[in-house]
C-alpha cells in the first residue's frame, strides 16, 4: 500500500499558525493537522485554534499512537485532505510514519488493542425512536427534529462548523470505561463542553454494541481520533447487546442527581451482572 502524502511542519510552525503551504495562509476545509506534542502525558484534543487548521494534538503517552497516525493518515488521505504532521524534533518523522503504516492493520481487521465492547449514548427521546425504527442513525440522517442541539448558544456552536463536514455522517462510539460518550450527552444539555467526569447532568442511556463483530462485517470506520465509528447507520440487529438506563440500575427511585462518572459505573456494574445472568449459547 502506497504511504499517504504529508506535509512535514516548519520548525516554526503551530497548530496555532497560518498555513505556510499556501499563498494566502489559510486552510479551508482542504487541510488538517495530527501533532505530536513534546509532553510526557497521555492527553489528547482534537479542534481548530488561532489561525490553524482543525487538528489532533497527543502528548508522546497517548497510548497506541502508531495506529492513531496511520488510520488518520489513511482516513484524510481517502477523504482528499492534505495533512500537516508536527512532531518534536527528536523524533525522525518519515521513519516514524513508515513504522507506524508497516505495524497498522487494516481497517477490517481486529486488532489486539481492540475492546469487545464499545459505548454510544444518546437521550431517552432519541432511545425511544431509535428503539422504534430498530436503527442507530448519524446526525445528518436525523430530521431536523430529533437531532441533537445544544442548549443555547456557547462553545458547542464554535466548534462544531470547524469539524470535518463529513463526521456529521458518522455514529461515534468510545469505549466502555471512559465517560467520553456521557461527556457528549452532557455538553448538549449544557450548550457548552462538559468535561468533567463529576459535573451532574441527566443521564440517557448507554448503548453497548459488540465492535469486534462491526469491525469484523466491514462496518467501523477508524480515524486516529474516535475508538470506531460507523457510516450513516447501524441496525441494532445483531450488533446490540445492551441498552442501560437510570432506571434500570435503581429502579425504585432514581438519585437526585447523577454525575458522569457514577453513571458510567453502574451502568457497567449492570451490564456485567446482566452478562452473568444470561445463559450460556
Amino acid at each position: 500500500m502506497p504511504i499517504p502524502p504529508y506535509y512535514p511542519a516548519p520548525p516554526t510552525w503551530t497548530y496555532t499558525a497560518p498555513n505556510p503551504f499556501t499563498a494566502d495562509g489559510t486552510y479551508g476545509s482542504a487541510w488538517n493537522a495530527f501533532c505530536i506534542l513534546d509532553s510526557r502525558d497521555d492527553q489528547f484534543a482534537t479542534g481548530q485554534s488561532g489561525r490553524g487548521p482543525f487538528s489532533a494534538r497527543f502528548g508522546r503517552n497517548v497510548p497506541h499512537l502508531e495506529y492513531r497516525l496511520a488510520d488518520f493518515l489513511r482516513y484524510e488521505h481517502a477523504k482528499g485532505r492534505q495533512v500537516i504532521l508536527d512532531f518534536p524534533p527528536d523524533i525522525d518523522l518519515d521513519a516514524y510514519v513508515a513504522q507506524a503504516l508497516t505495524c497498522t492493520p487494516d481497517p477490517c481487521t481486529v486488532r489486539p488493542v481492540d475492546p469487545p465492547i464499545l459505548v454510544h449514548s444518546t437521550s431517552l427521546a432519541a432511545w425511544q425512536k431509535i428503539q422504534s425504527d430498530g436503527v442507530l442513525l448519524a446526525a445528518s440522517q436525523l430530521s431536523r427534529a430529533s437531532a441533537p442541539t445544544a442548549q443555547g448558544n456557547g462553545p458547542l456552536d464554535d466548534y462544531l462548523p470547524h469539524e470535518p463536514p463529513e463526521y456529521r455522517d458518522h455514529i461515534m462510539f468510545g469505549e466502555i470505561e471512559i465517560c467520553g460518550p456521557e461527556m457528549v450527552v452532557a455538553s448538549y444539555q449544557a450548550g457548552q463542553f462538559v468535561l468533567d467526569e463529576q459535573a451532574t447532568y441527566r443521564p440517557g442511556v448507554r448503548l453497548y454494541f459488540d465492535s469486534h463483530r462491526i469491525i469484523r462485517d466491514g462496518l467501523g470506520v477508524r480515524d486516529g481520533l474516535h475508538s470506531l465509528k460507523v457510516f450513516q447507520r447501524l441496525p441494532l440487529q445483531p450488533y446490540l447487546i445492551a441498552a442501560i438506563r437510570a432506571q434500570d440500575i435503581q429502579p425504585k427511585g432514581e438519585p437526585a442527581t447523577w454525575t458522569l462518572r457514577a453513571f458510567v459505573d453502574q451502568a457497567n456494574s449492570a451490564l456485567a451482572l446482566r452478562m452473568k445472568q444470561e445463559p450460556d449459547g
